[in-house]
């Protein structure tokens, strides 16, 4: 009897400690935006270096920046060589959250609460416009 009540406790108590330690390690909201927020500053470290970097003939990525869950991208768009159509940044944001939304790692993100902003301006840093992709953006 005392046998069975000795490895009936040392049971409970690996129960609890399994219990203890697994909701110490879960992950929760506040650690999966963290994670989040360092994954996007370390993205923005990464790229930087590699500016300013053509993206298509018209437009170039020439700077990048985060602040806790948000990534935002600059880009210049040679408005001297190439007419700017009317509905130029409707167009770029549908084309740009269509593809924001099918990047997997930028989609899982965006669940945690990350937010993508996006700004354009012309070759001579007028404001073209601007727009934020997030997770509702992808539904």
């Amino acid at each position: 009897m005392k046998k069975a009540l000795g490895v009936f406790l040392a049971l409970i108590a690996g129960a609890i400690a399994f219990v203890a330690i697994h909701t110490m390690t879960a992950p929760s909201a506040t650690n999966a935006a963290a994670e989040v927020a360092k994954g996007l500053k370390s993205a923005a470290a990464r790229i930087r270096p590699t500016l300013p970097k053509k993206v298509d003939d018209a437009t170039t990525l020439i700077d990048v920046s985060s602040s806790g869950m948000v990534l935002a991208y600059y880009y210049t768009v040679d408005s001297d060589n190439y007419e700017l159509l009317p509905n130029y940044m409707k167009v770029t944001q549908g084309v740009t959250t269509g593809l924001a939304c099918s990047t997997e790692d930028m989609k899982a993100a965006m669940k945690a609460g990350a937010i993508y902003e996006y700004n354009y301006s012309d070759g001579k840093s007028k404001p073209l416009g601007g727009f934020v992709v997030m997770s509702a953006d992808c539904n």
